[in-house]
């Protein structure tokens, strides 16, 4: 690993950037798991309202 470090070091900050940011991930949700999590989320709110 400090070998590593070393090295990006050496490239300098334009050199070492495509290294230290690696590509995001895209998440998407289906229509069905969005309904079961509005589902989830409702049946949560009723819970914490009637506890009050």
């Amino acid at each position: 690993m400090p070998l590593m470090i070393h090295h990006l070091h050496e490239l300098g900050p334009a050199g070492s950037a495509k290294f230290l940011a690696p590509p995001r991930h895209e998440i998407t949700i289906s229509e069905n798991v969005s309904a079961k999590l509005q589902l989830a989320y409702n049946r949560e709110s009723l819970r914490i309202c009637h506890d009050e």
